[in-house]
C-alpha cells in the first residue's frame, strides 16, 4: 500500500490492495465470512490511506511541508487505525468481549507490524527515488522481513492459544457433567477454529453405554446417548487401538470412517482420546467443512486439551461414581438403604403419611446357584427396572440388599390401594425372564405397612413392613400381606423365640429324641432317624417345625445342627453296648447346612471323634427344599456320599420335580411321604402312586422307607408291594436313646404283636 500510493493511481491502489487480501486470505483456505470481512477492512484502510496521502500532500504544497516519507507515515498510520478499530470491534462482538480488552491485547502486535511495513515501504520508496539500481535487493529485504514478521506472529499466535488453553482448562476444574462438557465443545471449536465438535465419556472401554454432547459452529448442544460404537462408528473403534491423536479426510478414508464423515457432513475430523493411567475414558473430536488438515501445533493444542479434558472427566465421574456408591446401588441403579432411609425419614419428618411396600424375590437363591451369580445380577437388574417402571407418581423404589426392594410412597395412608400397587408390582416382577436363552418364573412376597401419620420411625416402619413381608413368604410365597397388630404379634413372637432358642442352648433344654426304622423282610430294627426336641421351662414342649423355622432364619441351625450330629453320632458307641448287631442312625440336614462349605469338615471331625463308622450314618434331605438346593448344597452331598455315607431323599413324592432330582443327586435311599402312607389302606390311587414308586426306587437300586405308618392295615400294604423299611407311631413313636434301647430289647422289637401277615423277604436294606 505504501508502495502502491507513490506509483499506482489512486482507483487502482483502492482496489489492489482488497484484492491482495482476498487472495490471501482464500490461499489460507479461510472461511468465505472471513473472507469478505477482511477485504472489506482491507478497502476501508486503502480508501482512508489513500485520503490521508492526500489531504497531507495538499497541505505540504500551499504550507512548504513536502517530504514523501512524512505523507505516507501519515497514509498508513490512517489505514492502521482504521482497520485496527475494525478488527477489534468484529473481535469483541463475536467473542463477547469488551472492545478494549480486544485492542489493548492486540495493540503491541499491531504496532510491530504497522511499524515494520512502514518502514519497508519507505525504504523501497527512498530507495527508488534516489538508487533504482538497489531496487533489486528489495525482494531479499522483504523476505527477510516476512519471515521474522512471520515468526513473531506465531510466537505470538501460539502465546496466545495457550493462555486461552489454560483459561478454558480453569474452567473445566470443578464443573459438573454437562457444564464440563459445553466448555470442553466451545473451548475446541474456538481454539482450533474447527465447524464440529464433539465430547464421548464411558464409564470403561468395554462399555456398550456412552454418554456424549456434539454441536457445530453456531449451533445447539445436542446430547447424545447410546452405544460407543453407534455415536462414533467408525473412530471410537481406532481410539481403542490407536490410543493417540489422528486425523482421517474423506478423500483418503475407507470404510466406516468415510461412512461418518460422509453422515455428518464433513471434508476431516480430528480425534483424540481421553486417557487417565492408560484408560479410556472417552475422545474428543473436531471436524472441518472445508479442506483443512491440522499442523502439528494444533495437534498439539488438540492433544493437550484432551489431556485437560481426561482430567476434569476422571474428577467429574469419580465425584459421580462416589456419589452414587453412597446414595445408590451399583448393580441396579436404584436407590440403596442409607438413601431410602432418609427418604422414609423426610416423609416422615413431614405430615408422616406414607406407605412402605417390602418385596422380596422367591426362592432367588436358587438361580444364583443353577445359574450363577452373573445371571442372578440380571434377574435383579431387569426386577429393578420392571419396578422402576410400575411405580406410581411420587413412590421411589430402593434396593434394600440381596433380593430384597422396598418401596416408598409418600402421602399415600389408603390401605386398599397400597395393596393393589404392591400386587401390580409382584405381578410385573414375576413375568418370564429371559436369561442366557432360558426364559425364568420368579414370584415375588409383598409386605405392606401404611403410616397415616403420627409417631411413626422409619426403622419402625421397615420392621412392619419386613414382618409382614414374612408373613407372606411363611403363607405359601407369591402374595401380598398387609402389616396388622396380629402380624407384629407373630414377629415379636418370632424374635423371642430366637432369643430364647439361642439361650436353650446353654440351659440343656434341647434334647435329641430317636424314631426307630424297621426293616420289613426280618421285622429288625436296623437304625432310628434322630429328631430335635425343645422342652421349654415355660411353654413346655415347643413345636418342632415353629423353632425350626426360626433357626433356619437366623443361622442358628448351623449350630443346632451340628449339635445333634455330635449327639446322633455319639449314640452309636453306646448303642453298639447294649445291642447284639450295630445300629445305624439318620440326621437331618437343612438347605443353610447343606450350602454351608464347612458341612463335610465338620462330619469327618464328629465321625473321627466319636470313632464311627461312616456307613452308618445317614444324611436327609427334604425333596421340598430341593428347589433351593445347587451348587456348592450338591457338592456336599456327593463328598458326604464319597465318605461312605448314606444319603436318603426325605419327604419324597411332594416336590416339584422328584425324578429329575433321582438322576442328578447322589441318592441311596427313597423317604415316601406320610401322605402317601396315610390314605395307603383307603384310596386305590395313593397305593397305586405308592407301588409305582417303590418299583421305580427298586430300579434304580435305591432303598425305600415309609414314613407315617400308624395302622396294621398300612403295613400290610407296604409289605405286599415289597417296601424295605418302615417307621411310625405303630411301630415306635419317637423316644428317648433309652427308651429305644428298651423297645430295640424287647421280643418282637418294634413289630407290631397282634399282625399275623406273612413277611416276604425282600433285597436287603
Amino acid at each position: 500500500m505504501v508502495v502502491g500510493l507513490t506509483v499506482l493511481p489512486p482507483a487502482w491502489i483502492v482496489l489492489a490492495a482488497p484484492a491482495g487480501v482476498a487472495a490471501a486470505n482464500l490461499c489460507l483456505r479461510r472461511p468465505p465470512v472471513k473472507v469478505l470481512f477482511n477485504v472489506a477492512v482491507a478497502a476501508v484502510g486503502t480508501a482512508a490511506a489513500w485520503l490521508t496521502y492526500s489531504a497531507v500532500e495538499g497541505m505540504a504544497d500551499g504550507a512548504g511541508i513536502g517530504p514523501t516519507t512524512l505523507r505516507l507515515v501519515a497514509a498508513s498510520l490512517a489505514s492502521w487505525a482504521v482497520t485496527t478499530a475494525a478488527v477489534s470491534f468484529a473481535v469483541a462482538t463475536s467473542q463477547n468481549v469488551s472492545v478494549g480488552w480486544v485492542h489493548a491485547k492486540a495493540f503491541r502486535m499491531n504496532l510491530v507490524v504497522w511499524v515494520g511495513n512502514t518502514a519497508m515501504g519507505c525504504l523501497v520508496v527512498g530507495i527508488g527515488a534516489t538508487e533504482p539500481t538497489a531496487l533489486y535487493a528489495i525482494p531479499g529485504l522483504a523476505a527477510m522481513l516476512a519471515v521474522i514478521y512471520r515468526g513473531y506472529l506465531v510466537a505470538l499466535e501460539e502465546r496466545d492459544t495457550w493462555e486461552r488453553l489454560q483459561a478454558v482448562s480453569r474452567q473445566l476444574l470443578g464443573a459438573d457433567a454437562e457444564s464440563m462438557a459445553e466448555v470442553a465443545i466451545d473451548g475446541a471449536l474456538a481454539l482450533l477454529q474447527a465447524e464440529f465438535a464433539d465430547l464421548m465419556l464411558v464409564e470403561n472401554e468395554r462399555d456398550r453405554a456412552a454418554l456424549g454432547w456434539r454441536r457445530t459452529a453456531g449451533g445447539q448442544l445436542d446430547r447424545l446417548m447410546g452405544d460407543p460404537f453407534d455415536l462414533t462408528p467408525g473412530s471410537w473403534g481406532r481410539v481403542l487401538s490407536d490410543r493417540a491423536a489422528f486425523t482421517i479426510d474423506l478423500s483418503s478414508s475407507t470404510g466406516p470412517q468415510h461412512d461418518e464423515l460422509r453422515a455428518m457432513g464433513l471434508t476431516s475430523l480430528s480425534a483424540a482420546p481421553l486417557l487417565v493411567h492408560g484408560r479410556c475414558l472417552g475422545t474428543l473430536r473436531i471436524g472441518f467443512r472445508g479442506p483443512v488438515r491440522l499442523r502439528a501445533r494444533e495437534r498439539q493444542v488438540l492433544e493437550t486439551f484432551a489431556n485437560h479434558i481426561s482430567a476434569a472427566a476422571n474428577a467429574v465421574q469419580l465425584f459421580e461414581r462416589l456419589r452414587s456408591l453412597a446414595l445408590f446401588d451399583a448393580l441396579t441403579g436404584l436407590p440403596n438403604r442409607a438413601e431410602l432411609t432418609g427418604r422414609l425419614r423426610d416423609a416422615v419428618a413431614g405430615d408422616g403419611v406414607v406407605s412402605v411396600l417390602f418385596l422380596d424375590l422367591d426362592r432367588f437363591k436358587v438361580v444364583n446357584d443353577s445359574l450363577g451369580h452373573q445371571a442372578g445380577d440380571r434377574v435383579l437388574q431387569e426386577a429393578a427396572s420392571r419396578l422402576r417402571a410400575a411405580l406410581p407418581e411420587g413412590a421411589v423404589a430402593g434396593r434394600f440388599g440381596g433380593d430384597e426392594f422396598v418401596v416408598v410412597w409418600p402421602g399415600m395412608a389408603d390401605e386398599a390401594v397400597a395393596a393393589d400397587v404392591a400386587a401390580r408390582l409382584a405381578a410385573a416382577v414375576a413375568q418370564p425372564i429371559e436369561v442366557d436363552g432360558s426364559q425364568l418364573l420368579l414370584t415375588a412376597s409383598v409386605g405392606v405397612v401404611v403410616a397415616p401419620g403420627g409417631s411413626a420411625t422409619p426403622a419402625g416402619l421397615l420392621r412392619d413392613a419386613d414382618a409382614a413381608m414374612y408373613l407372606a413368604k411363611e403363607r405359601g410365597r407369591d402374595r401380598v400381606e398387609l402389616f396388622t397388630a396380629a402380624v407384629r404379634t407373630t414377629a415379636v413372637r418370632r424374635l423371642e423365640l430366637e432369643n430364647e432358642l439361642r439361650a436353650a442352648l446353654e440351659r440343656s433344654e434341647l434334647v435329641v429324641h430317636y424314631q426307630p426304622i424297621v426293616r420289613l423282610r426280618d421285622r429288625r430294627v436296623i437304625g432310628a432317624e434322630a429328631l430335635l426336641r425343645w422342652h421349654h421351662p415355660q411353654r413346655g414342649v415347643v413345636p418342632t417345625n415353629e423353632f425350626v423355622a426360626v433357626a433356619e432364619e437366623t443361622k442358628l441351625i448351623l449350630s443346632l445342627g451340628a449339635w445333634v450330629l455330635d449327639e446322633a453320632v455319639g449314640s452309636l458307641r453306646r448303642w453298639d453296648e447294649a445291642t447284639a448287631e450295630p445300629l445305624g442312625v439318620s440326621v437331618n440336614l437343612s438347605v443353610r447346612q447343606l450350602s454351608s462349605s464347612r458341612l463335610v469338615d465338620e462330619v469327618v471331625c464328629t465321625l473321627s471323634r466319636a470313632g464311627a463308622d461312616p456307613a452308618r450314618v445317614t444324611f436327609e434331605v427334604t425333596e421340598s427344599s430341593l428347589v433351593d438346593l445347587a451348587g456348592e448344597a450338591v457338592g456336599n452331598l456327593g463328598r458326604l456320599r464319597a465318605l461312605g455315607c448314606t444319603i436318603a431323599l426325605d419327604d419324597f413324592g411332594t416336590g416339584w420335580s422328584s425324578l429329575s432330582y433321582l438322576q442328578r443327586l447322589p441318592v441311596d435311599c427313597l423317604k415316601l411321604d406320610r401322605s402317601f402312607v396315610a390314605r395307603l389302606d383307603e384310596d386305590g390311587r395313593d397305593r397305586a402312586v405308592v407301588g409305582s414308586l417303590v418299583n421305580l426306587a427298586h430300579a434304580l437300586g435305591l432303598v425305600v422307607v415309609a414314613e407315617g405308618v400308624e395302622r396294621e392295615a398300612q403295613l400290610d400294604v407296604l409289605l405286599d408291594f415289597g417296601c424295605d423299611a418302615a417307621q411310625g407311631f405303630l411301630l415306635q413313636p419317637p423316644c428317648t436313646a433309652a427308651d429305644l434301647l428298651q423297645a430295640v430289647g424287647q421280643p418282637g422289637g418294634c413289630w407290631p404283636a397282634a399282625s399275623a401277615t406273612p413277611v416276604p423277604l425282600f433285597r436287603s436294606a
